[in-house]
Formats: structure tokens, C-alpha cells, sequence
């Protein structure tokens, strides 16, 4: 059993157990004012930390986004592109459709509520401090995410480049900069934890780059963003035998994964 395996069984008894826990003490202490109200503060606690930890990470990536922007990275330095790949143009073109139908459909749906006789008119009920930052949360990712794939439409940068210098992976356009080849000490596959069809968490193949110092990778990255960065990459790092500093989706490139990785190994090799 790997790594990756051992945190697979752990999280999945650990689900049933809170499963269990929770289902016992609905029954148990669904009587008791004092409980009930402690238990609705620890989960509004918990709504609110959990809405703290993704603001951290989606400023991060604002900021990330916006500095590109604003500094945009010359893709001369990398040298001469061997191999390129951008996702389809309408697929962006298509996302930002959606989210204008998204935010249409949203904005007629809270206008009804608040409109005479409607079930905000007048609040029978304060609106709870986690309702409110969820809206406000929700709202700016949805701004956020307009902003962004109306650029990608219109700039279509690729999300992987291979050149003789290196290579740069950059999905959703985050990347910490080229990866020199003279820095890649190892090239292996592996497994992590991930998302299954039902949702709950299931292994995923993966292509694990481990870096000669790695650390410095992350100097391209804002703070936030190389705080948020570091916590993944370690807990990557935990299921590949603590090593690992770039972690490769092999469902990314789709048909082209095992051209990508014989160029990758086959440069990386030469450059050793």
C-alpha cells in the first residue's frame, strides 16, 4: 500500500466516523437548548473559517491573475516553443455566456424575493452573518471569474509550453515561471487523492516533478499565493513519498500525455 493509498482508508474511516458522530448526538442532545445553540455557533464558526481559508485563496489568485496583467510575463525568455498547447477559444467563449446567464437568472431570482409579498418582504428574520458573506463571497468569485475568462478569450494563452530551456504548466493561467531542465532531478508517476464520480475521495494518477530546489519555484507566485501553494504541494507531498514539487494532471493533455512525458523525460535526461 503507498502513501496515497494509507490516506485514502484513513479519510474514508475518518467520514464515518464524523457520519456516526454526528448522527448520535442529533439524537442524543436534540433536546437541550444549551447544545443546540453551542452546536449552531461551532457550525457557524466552522461555515465562517472554512469562507476565511477560500477567500485567502481566491485573493491569492486575483492577484496572481491581475499582476500578469498589469506585468505580463515575455515569452521570448523561454526560448523557442517545441511544443505548445491553448485550450479551444469557445470554451472560454462559452463560460462567459454562462456566467452572464448564471448572473441574470441570480438577479431575477433575489429581485422576486425581495419584492412586496415576497418571502423578504418584510424579513421575518435577521439574514445570518454566514448567509451574507456567502453572498458576498459567491458574488466577487462570480466578477472574478467573468473578468477572467473574458481575457482568456481574448489572449488565449497557452497553458503549456516545452522549449530547450524548459517547460511551463500553467492551468487556469497560474504558474510559477519556467522550469529549467537543468533543475529536474526526477520525473516519476504516482497516485494522489481526489474527487471520484460520487464525489467522495478516490486516487488519481499523477506526474510528479521533484526539483532541485524546489522552493524557489514559488518566487514566482505572490505571497498569498505561494502560502496557499506550499500547503498543496505538502500535502501532495505527503502521499508521493515526500517528494514532489510540481504535480501534473495527466487528464489534461488528454491523447497527447504520453508524447508530453517522453518529451519531458527525454529533456530532462539530457540536461542531466
Amino acid at each position: 500500500m503507498n502513501d496515497a493509498q494509507s490516506w485514502l482508508k484513513r479519510l474514508r474511516w475518518i467520514g464515518v466516523g464524523l457520519v456516526v458522530a454526528l448522527i448520535v448526538l442529533e439524537f442524543v442532545l436534540r433536546d437541550d437548548p444549551a447544545t443546540v445553540s453551542l452546536a449552531d455557533a461551532i457550525e457557524r464558526g466552522l461555515v465562517l473559517l472554512v469562507f476565511g481559508v477560500m477567500s485567502i485563496m481566491v485573493l491569492g489568485l486575483m492577484l496572481h491573475f491581475f499582476g500578469s496583467l498589469l506585468r505580463p510575463t515575455d515569452d521570448a525568455d523561454w526560448g523557442e516553443p517545441l511544443l505548445q498547447l491553448r485550450q479551444p477559444r469557445w470554451g472560454a467563449a462559452l463560460s462567459v455566456l454562462a456566467l452572464l446567464v448564471f448572473g441574470a437568472i441570480m438577479a431575477f431570482a433575489f429581485q422576486q424575493l425581495g419584492e412586496p409579498g415576497g418571502p423578504l418582504d418584510p424579513p421575518s428574520q435577521p439574514v445570518p452573518l454566514e448567509a451574507k458573506v456567502a453572498v458576498v463571497f459567491f458574488g466577487v468569485i462570480w466578477v472574478f471569474l467573468l473578468i477572467a475568462f473574458t481575457v482568456r478569450t481574448v489572449r488565449n494563452p497557452a497553458w503549456f509550453v516545452l522549449t530547450r530551456k524548459g517547460f511551463v504548466y500553467r492551468p487556469g493561467d497560474v504558474s510559477g515561471g519556467l522550469v529549467r531542465w537543468e533543475d529536474v532531478v526526477e520525473i516519476k508517476e504516482d497516485a494522489v487523492l481526489g474527487s471520484g464520480p460520487p464525489g467522495g475521495p478516490t486516487l488519481r494518477p499523477t506526474l510528479v516533478i521533484v526539483l532541485r530546489n524546489g522552493h524557489r519555484h514559488n518566487d514566482g507566485y505572490n505571497p498569498l499565493l505561494a502560502m496557499v501553494v506550499r500547503m498543496g504541494t505538502g500535502a501532495l507531498r505527503a502521499q508521493t513519498g515526500g517528494r514532489g514539487d510540481i504535480y501534473i494532471d495527466p487528464t489534461h493533455f488528454g491523447a497527447r500525455y504520453e508524447e508530453v512525458k517522453a518529451l519531458l523525460h527525454e529533456h530532462a535526461r539530457y540536461a542531466r
